[in-house]
């Protein structure tokens, strides 16, 4: 088949979306003819936008939902696509076109919003009325998760038949099986997480000196961020980032994975928790917002 990937993000490039949309891309295209389409037209009108309202003013793509909409739309009628896959609402919206589109994502706005913590009423109108057109545009939807699914049937209008729950994959290309052992004494704990605050990191912090406190013989790695103070701790090994491109730093990651004991996952908002997972210790808040994986 030939398929418009139409996203954003650029799909060739590994730090996309935790790696999640790379690894689809490249899986796809082993099986069918796949070009990724969006992502010049995405820089284009940012710089449209710099253009009119001064290179300081924010750009938000919910505000060119129509214009991504009518240009996408003259662009899949120039080439034949025999489905495309979407990522963004904001270029779903408002296209127009017999091909199928796969809606693919892992949360819906209203869910979303709760980790954004927008505002202004008159910008969540729009951000629920741009979903929900994307949500109704599309010929089917997928999501990893029942409470992303949920959202879309019980907020947004669509039927429960049109969306298909299918998990994604690992986002490491070097995936291997997790061989069990007991925990004695000795344990390393694990914390992965690019945002500080969001995923947690002040209670890995606090887990692992209660843990300490116990008199157990812990180390705790760090991949990904960096605490917003000084940590003079020989047992605490930070790695602010990893880069998944790099051989070496691929390498290290993997066995860092494989040395851990558990994988801490304090979160207080994940949709989708993806890679390979050593192990779990759950410490999430149990309030609404969040989303325990």
């Amino acid at each position: 088949m030939n398929i418009a990937f139409l996203s954003s993000l650029n799909p060739k490039d590994i730090h996309s979306w935790s790696g999640t949309l790379y690894y689809m891309f490249h899986e796809i295209a082993k099986r069918h003819y796949v070009e990724w389409i969006g992502g010049s037209l995405y820089s284009k009108m940012q710089i449209y936008h710099k253009g009119l309202y001064g290179k300081d003013s924010v750009f938000h793509a919910e505000d060119y939902s129509k214009e991504f909409g009518a240009v996408i739309s003259m662009e899949l009628q120039s080439t034949y696509y025999d489905v495309v896959l979407c990522r963004d609402y904001f270029f779903l919206a408002y296209i127009s076109t017999e091909i199928p589109i796969l809606y693919i994502g892992d949360t819906t706005f209203q869910l979303f919003n709760s980790y954004m913590g927008i505002k202004d009423k008159i910008r969540i109108d729009l951000y629920n009325e741009i979903e929900r057109l994307a949500i109704t545009n599309a010929t089917a939807i997928t999501y990893p998760t029942p409470w992303a699914k949920e959202s879309a049937i019980s907020y947004y209008g669509r039927k429960s038949k049109d969306i298909d729950i299918i998990e994604f994959g690992a986002n490491l290309s070097d995936v291997q099986f997790y061989k069990h052992r007991e925990i004695t004494n000795n344990c390393n704990l694990l914390f992965i997480g690019t945002n500080w605050n969001m995923k947690g990191g002040e209670k890995v912090i606090t887990i692992y000196r209660k843990l300490k406190g116990l008199n157990l013989n812990c180390k705790l790695t760090i991949i990904g961020s960096t605490p917003p103070y000084s940590l003079d701790d020989p047992d605490i090994t930070i790695y602010p980032t990893l880069d998944k491109n790099s051989k070496e730093d691929s390498e290290l990651y993997s066995s860092i994975l494989d040395n851990s004991d558990v994988l801490l996952v304090p979160t207080l908002f994940d949709c989708y928790k993806v890679g390979r997972c050593v192990g779990f210790l759950r410490f999430a808040h149990k309030n609404e917002s969040s989303r325990k994986v």
